[in-house]
C-alpha cells in the first residue's frame, strides 16, 4: 500500500471510531489531522469498538498501531522487554502497576520469590503442531482486541473441557490441568474454571506483549513453536527481570500476580497455548474484600 493510500485508510478508520471526550476532540489541530503519523497515534488512543471492526484492519494499519504502542510506552518498560537483565525490577513494577497498590504488592512478592516460575516438558511436537494448525485455521474468525493493551490480539479461544480434548486427547489435557499442582502443590479441586486460548506472534502482526500481570490464581504458558527470532518470555522473579528459557512443548507455570511480557519478535512465528487457572479460594477472597 502506498503512503497516500495508508494515510487515507488511517483517516477513514479514525472517522469510524467515536471521539471519547470533548476535551480530546478540541486537541485536534489542522496540522495534526494532516500528519499521517499523528493519525496513526490517534488511532491507537481511540479503542476499537467492535470485533467486526477489528477484522477490517489491514496489515499496514496493524503495524502502525503496534509501532505507536511501542513508542508510547515508558522507555523503562520497553528497555526491560529488550534487555530484561539490565532492568531495575522494582522501578519496572512501579511503572507498570502505577496506581494499583494491591497488584503492586502481589507482583513485588512474586519478584522476591526464587521459585516464582516453573518450566517443564508438557506437550509433544505432534501436539504442538496440532495446536498451531488449529490456531491458523480459526484466527480470522476470532480476531478481537486484547484486554491488556486494547490492540488486535491474534488469539483463538478454546474451551478447555469441551474442545481441547478433541485436539490433543484426554491424556494431554489431564497433564495440562495438573501443571499448577505439579509446580506449586496447588489443589486441583480448587479450580472452578480453566481459561484457554492460543496466541500467535509475528513481526507484522502482534510482535510483542507489554509487561502486565494476569490476576488469576495460576497461569501456564506452553511454547508451541521454535526457531523464531526474538519473542522471549520475560518475567520479574528471583529478585530481577529475566528471559525464561524454553523449548518446544515446555510449559512455564507461574502465579497470576507475576509481572511478565513477551519481547519483540523480529522473524518467524511464535505460537503459545495459554491457560488461566481460576481458583474458588481466590474468588471467595475477592468477594469477601468487595463486601467488607
Amino acid at each position: 500500500m502506498h503512503a497516500k493510500q495508508r494515510k487515507r485508510t488511517l483517516a477513514a478508520l479514525l472517522l469510524l471510531l467515536p471521539l471519547q471526550t470533548d476535551t480530546f476532540a478540541t486537541t485536534l489541530t489542522p496540522n495534526v489531522v494532516r500528519d499521517q503519523l499523528s493519525l496513526a497515534a490517534l488511532l491507537l488512543l481511540l479503542p476499537l469498538q467492535t470485533r467486526a471492526l477489528a477484522t477490517t484492519l489491514t496489515p499496514n494499519v496493524v503495524r502502525d498501531q503496534f509501532d505507536w504502542s511501542w513508542q508510547m510506552q515508558p522507555s523503562l518498560e520497553a528497555d526491560a522487554l529488550l534487555r530484561p537483565e539490565r532492568a531495575d525490577a522494582a522501578a519496572l513494577l512501579a511503572s507498570v502497576l502505577a496506581g494499583d497498590a494491591p497488584s503492586t504488592a502481589v507482583a513485588t512478592a512474586e519478584l522476591e520469590r526464587t521459585d516464582g516460575v516453573a518450566t517443564a516438558p508438557a506437550l509433544s511436537a505432534a501436539s504442538c503442531a496440532a495446536l498451531r494448525d488449529h490456531c491458523d485455521a480459526e484466527m480470522a474468525s476470532q480476531m478481537a482486541l486484547d484486554n491488556t493493551d486494547r490492540l488486535p490480539d491474534f488469539q483463538v479461544n478454546v474451551d478447555f473441557d469441551r474442545d481441547l480434548p478433541g485436539i490433543l486427547g484426554a491424556a494431554d489435557v489431564a497433564a495440562l490441568r495438573a501443571l499448577p499442582c505439579d509446580a506449586f502443590g496447588a489443589d486441583a479441586d480448587d479450580f472452578y474454571r480453566v481459561g484457554c486460548f492460543l496466541r500467535r506472534y509475528a513481526a507484522d502482526e502482534r510482535p510483542f506483549m507489554k509487561w502486565h500481570v494476569d490476576g488469576n490464581a495460576f497461569t501456564a504458558n506452553v511454547a508451541l513453536s521454535e526457531g523464531h527470532a526474538g519473542g522471549e518470555l520475560v518475567a520479574a522473579y528471583g529478585g530481577r527481570c529475566r528471559a525464561v528459557p524454553r523449548r518446544l512443548g515446555a510449559a512455564t507455570t507461574h502465579r497470576g500476580g507475576l509481572c511478565h511480557g513477551v519481547a519483540p519478535l523480529t522473524a518467524g512465528l511464535r505460537y503459545s497455548l495459554i491457560l488461566f487457572f481460576h481458583s474458588k479460594t481466590s474468588l471467595e477472597e475477592r468477594m469477601r474484600r468487595g463486601s467488607s
